[in-house]
Order: structure tokens, then C-alpha cells, then sequence
């Protein structure tokens, strides 16, 4: 699109009603970059939830072999089964 805006005349830029040329282009540039930027976001967002997933996963298998669940109490930890 970019390029298309640079190769057109003045009139034919008239025509499609665009009046300055530089902050249209500008604008473009701005909408392509914010675009970019979000594409990235959502790859690393989406990496971190696979990890989040397999993390989970592995928890609770550990949990249904019998992991013992653990308190924090005094700034120790102690079995929440004996606790109880």
C-alpha cells in the first residue's frame, strides 16, 4: 500500500481523496507496526500459556500420586494431611 501511495501523481492521489501524502503514509506505517506489535504479543502470550498448561499438567499428576500438600506456616512448611 505504501508503495502505491508513492508511485501515484497528486491528481490521482486527489482523486482516492487523499490530501498529504507523508501523513497518510505515516499512518500506515503506524497501523502496520501496531499490528506487528500484537502479533508478537499474542505468539508470546500464547507460549506462556503452553507452558502454564504443561506446568499444570505435570502438577497434577505429581498431585494424584499422592504429592503431599504443603502450608506455609511461621515461614516453614508442613504437611497439610498431618495438620489436619
Amino acid at each position: 500500500m505504501i508503495r502505491i501511495l508513492i508511485s501515484k501523481t497528486r491528481s490521482e492521489l486527489e482523486a482516492i481523496q487523499i490530501a498529504d501524502r507523508t501523513n497518510t503514509i505515516l499512518e500506515i506505517k503506524k497501523v502496520l507496526q501496531k499490528r506487528n506489535l500484537m502479533t508478537q504479543l499474542e505468539t508470546k502470550s500464547q507460549a506462556l500459556k503452553n507452558v502454564v498448561e504443561r506446568s499444570y499438567t505435570k502438577f497434577n499428576l505429581l498431585n494424584q500420586r499422592g504429592m503431599p500438600r504443603l502450608v506455609a506456616q511461621n515461614d516453614k512448611l508442613y504437611d497439610l494431611g498431618r495438620l489436619l
